[in-house]
């Protein structure tokens, strides 16, 4: 046995060395796409829950060929996209929406702060989704494929039992991810679905990959989501859910997180 800390070092490294082992896959293809670069990790933390939270894929920033980060991007007290700066939270719109809403609703901000790892469903950069379907046909599949593969070993790092994803355009993406690692994957049908369509709509489905069964619960993507009263109503039925997984039903008093169980790798 060894120690959380020990464990999520070790996970970190592994997780990175993958990502970057695919990237230099697809580089060899020489498509300027991919010049864009990616980001795998936003937060402070990985695999010190048993739970992972989701964007679609990191956007542009700016003109220009861009590194691809493997790497946590954020470093306490600021954990992305959580808690982020102020310059920040005025340059990016997906930063600011998600901060607010969390500090609207504290008990489940403190419940994202305490290790909730903050990703991708996918890494590589783009402006859109039809961007990132276009880079994935030029790569021929491999861009599904390999996003597939990391979010998997993501799931077996955390031992997860949730998965938080964000965007309309989330649960469609995620199907497609998981079916192109391994057709054994499933992605079953939303229930308890709520919101009046659109942009604010949020639902909850189960996953089975690798053999784990997962819940997912989708919500709206916070770059677009900002009117407040809908985002009220999205986190109550989001504090429901959460109350399975360590949040406790008062609004005042959340619960942690529990850590990953130790466990050599």
């Amino acid at each position: 046995m060894i120690s959380c800390d020990d464990f999520s070092a070790r996970c970190l490294r592994e997780i990175c060395e993958l990502a970057r082992k695919m990237h230099a896959d697809l580089q060899s293809l020489a498509l300027p796409e991919l010049d864009l670069g990616g980001c795998l990790l936003l937060g402070n933390s990985y695999a010190r829950s048993h739970y992972i939270f989701c964007g679609l894929n990191p956007g542009l920033i700016g003109p220009g060929k861009h590194p691809f980060v493997t790497e946590l991007c954020s470093e306490p007290p600021f954990n992305f996209p959580f808690k982020n700066s102020p310059h920040q939270n005025g340059e990016l719109p997906y930063f600011q929406n998600c901060q607010a809403f969390l500090d609207r609703h504290k008990d489940i901000g403190t419940w994202f702060g305490r290790g909730v790892t903050s990703t991708f469903l996918s890494p590589w950069r783009s402006a859109n989704l039809v961007g990132w379907r276009s880079l994935n046909t030029r790569t021929n599949g491999k861009v599904l494929r390999f996003s597939g593969e990391i979010l998997s070993k993501m799931i077996e790092h955390h031992q997860a039992e949730l998965l938080i994803v964000a965007g309309k355009a989330a649960l469609p993406s995620l199907k497609e991810i998981v079916h192109a690692f391994s057709h054994e994957n499933r992605l079953g049908d939303p229930c308890c679905c709520g919101g009046p369509g659109g942009t604010y709509q949020w639902s909850k489905v189960q996953l089975t990959i690798a053999d784990r069964n997962v819940t997912v619960l989708h919500i709206p993507h916070f770059s677009r989501a900002n009117s407040q009263p809908i985002m009220d109503e999205c986190a109550e039925w989001l504090r429901n859910h959460l109350i399975t997984f360590g949040l406790t039903g008062s609004k005042g008093s959340p619960a942690p997180a529990p850590d990953v169980e130790s466990a050599p790798l």
